[in-house]
């Protein structure tokens, strides 16, 4: 059972050997021809920079220094490698390609040279298997039967008959019985012993043959997959690398100029729902869930004006609450909603980060939603003429003001400079009847006086007291006098640049 077992797995592995025969030739008439390809190819970019290199010599000599100079240090870089003459190539190995053509080499020396290792050893394993079964058929062939001797060669001619033969006769008849009894006492091995041990030959020879054939195999088929690795990683790396410079020379060719300072300002903004595409779903903000999920839009789309970002209230105002058990403290930042507002994002947010205030605030009525937050974000957008209004201003200045949350919130701008920079833009009236400025882009901005009393020592320390505007006394400018301030309340990053280009009209 074993022998035949073997027998089958010799024959299986001959019908391997010979399919890796015909691959390994058609792959190995492949790789002579991508070689010859890489050699043509190596040709042209030698002659292609022997080209370049001519060229730049004849710049050199007539171009001017003071005009020509970057032409001629284009030339150089594309003749940068100097590569021989395409006449003077006789062999790809030995001749000077630039980094670009360097994968050519590698199929050429790598590639072809794997190939024809691993299809020399098939072969060479082929041909063993071919003379092993020619040795066995002459093995299992039955030797041809010699000629059976002559007759007349046992028995003496009659030419060598001497007539002394009958006067000799008793001699050789004693003779010849004591070479009768010689021969009758020896022990003749019989027949079947010498089967035997012919059978037990065959068998040894056979079991050496196998052994070394199971040997054989083994290191046919560890050096074929060893030879087969390593045309693999080569082909692999050239691969790579060309896909790598491919792409190099696309992106290269196709990156745009560098952007100007307001592309890149563009580019920052959100995009808008007319940029996006079949696969990318965007959910519009609703202005009801302003005031129903404490929101307050931040950005909009500068062509269509669509909301784009929105900031919980809660964050803003309130901070994320600590939650039980987390070491870790909870963190100051702001939650946007971008792009897509989900009503179901809202409330897992409020839900995790600010429980107790999602809770008090979803049992409020809208009345009591408007004033819930300090300096009320949530309340509906009024038209401009309704925000300019001196009674709706103090209102908001006082909600802010109340608010310790919003302390350091509040800026304070000389009304002297406001004056000058935005001449005729007054569009409300102060206290005492004069014109004052109440743009309409903040929340609150009342004018207060503010009284500086500079004290003796060292460092010069100041403090402000603030009073009411009517309060008035004394020059402006000296020691415990007063100066008119606009008192500004901004609570983003987007009210700080609003007030910034205010001032910068000017």
């Amino acid at each position: 059972m074993h022998v035949f077992g073997l027998d089958s797995e010799i024959a299986g592995f001959k019908r391997h050997v010979e399919q890796r025969e015909r691959l390994l030739s058609e792959l190995a008439a492949c790789a002579k021809r991508l070689a010859d390809k890489s050699v043509a190819i190596a040709k042209d970019v030698g002659t292609l920079h022997a080209i370049f290199a001519g060229w730049k010599l004849a710049e050199s000599g007539t171009a001017s220094p003071s005009n020509d100079a970057s032409f001629v240090d284009l030339l150089s870089k594309s003749s940068k490698h100097s590569p021989l003459s395409a006449s003077h190539v006789t062999d790809v190995a030995t001749f000077p390609c630039s980094p670009n053509s360097r994968w050519m080499l590698v199929l050429q020396r790598r590639l072809s040279a794997n190939v024809k290792y691993m299809l020399h050893q098939t072969t060479d394993m082929k041909q063993l298997l071919v003379e092993r079964e020619q040795a066995l058929t002459g093995t299992a062939s039955p030797p041809k039967d010699p000629s059976p001797p002559s007759s007349t060669g046992s028995a003496s001619s009659p030419s060598t008959l001497s007539f002394s033969a009958a006067a000799s006769f008793s001699s050789a008849a004693s003779s010849a019985s004591q070479l009768a009894s010689r021969f009758m006492s020896a022990v003749e091995p019989p027949a079947v012993a010498l089967e035997e041990q012919q059978r037990r030959m065959r068998h040894a020879s056979e079991l050496m043959t196998r052994a070394l054939m199971a040997e054989e195999m083994q290191r046919f088929r560890s050096e074929t997959s060893k030879g087969l690795e390593d045309f693999t990683n080569h082909f692999a790396c050239a691969e790579a690398q060309m896909t790598k410079r491919q792409r190099t020379i696309a992106v290269n060719m196709a990156s745009p100029p560098p952007a100007s300072t307001s592309e890149v300002s563009a580019a920052a903004v959100p995009k808008s729902r007319a940029s996006y595409g079949k696969g990318e779903r965007k959910r519009t903000f609703h202005s009801s869930h302003a005031r129903k999920f404490a929101l307050e839009v931040v950005a909009r789309d500068e062509a269509s004006g669509a909301p784009t970002a929105a900031v919980c209230l809660f964050c803003r105002h309130f901070g994320r609450e600590e939650r039980a058990g987390k070491k870790r403290k909870a963190t100051a930042n702001f939650k946007y909603f971008r792009n897509s507002f989900r009503t179901d994002l809202y409330v897992q947010h409020h839900q995790s980060q600010h429980p107790r205030q999602w809770a008090r605030y979803s049992n409020c009525t809208d009345e009591a939603k408007r004033s819930f937050f300090p300096a009320d974000a949530t309340r509906p957008a009024a038209d401009k003429q309704a925000l300019v209004k001196t009674q709706d201003i103090a209102e908001a200045a006082a909600a802010a003001r109340a608010s310790p949350a919003e302390s350091r919130c509040w800026f304070v701008l000389p009304k002297r400079v406001v004056d000058v920079v935005t001449p005729g833009r007054a569009a409300g009236t102060g206290a005492e009847g004069e014109q004052t400025w109440q743009p309409s882009a903040f929340r609150a901005c009342d004018l207060v006086a503010l009284a500086v009393t500079t004290r003796s020592g060292a460092g010069g320390q100041e403090d402000v007291h603030e009073r009411p505007a009517s309060s008035q006394t004394g020059p402006s400018g000296a020691s415990g006098a007063t100066e008119k301030y606009y008192r500004v309340a901004l609570f983003g990053r987007m009210e700080l640049d609003v007030a910034v280009d205010s001032l910068a009209v000017g």
